[in-house]
């Protein structure tokens, strides 16, 4: 074998090798996503006015705000400010369910939140 035939088969060894190692990497990325997926369940709350919609992959939920009439919305008949911005009110609710805001994303929109919590093994 000549000099030029040993280079050649060096080369497409080190290609080879270096598809493998790629691979494995791209493969142990996708492997963490995969991982990640299944440790969590996922979540998107939207707010509207005074209710908001709750949205996993099995099911979606209508949320009724605080009642009209609760003393902190309303005096004399009168509406006034709410003392806590309408989200809390809805975070907090979901939060004692065990969801909480996924770190991986602030808001999707303005008024749209990406909700995750530890799935029960």
């Amino acid at each position: 074998m000549s000099i030029k035939h040993i280079l050649i088969a060096a080369i497409v060894l080190l290609m080879v090798a270096l598809a493998v190692s790629t691979s494995r990497l791209a493969s142990a990325e996708h492997e963490n996503e995969v991982i990640a997926l299944l440790t969590y369940e996922y979540g998107e709350l939207t707010v509207r006015s005074e209710d908001a919609i709750f949205t996993t992959w099995d099911r979606v939920v209508y949320l009724e705000g605080p009642e009209r009439r609760d003393p902190i919305r309303a005096v004399n008949e009168s509406k006034i400010k709410l003392l806590v911005p309408i989200e809390l009110y809805f975070l907090s609710a979901l939060g004692a369910q065990g969801w909480e805001i996924d770190p991986s994303t602030d808001r999707l929109k303005h008024d749209t939140y990406l909700l995750r919590r530890s799935r029960q093994r």
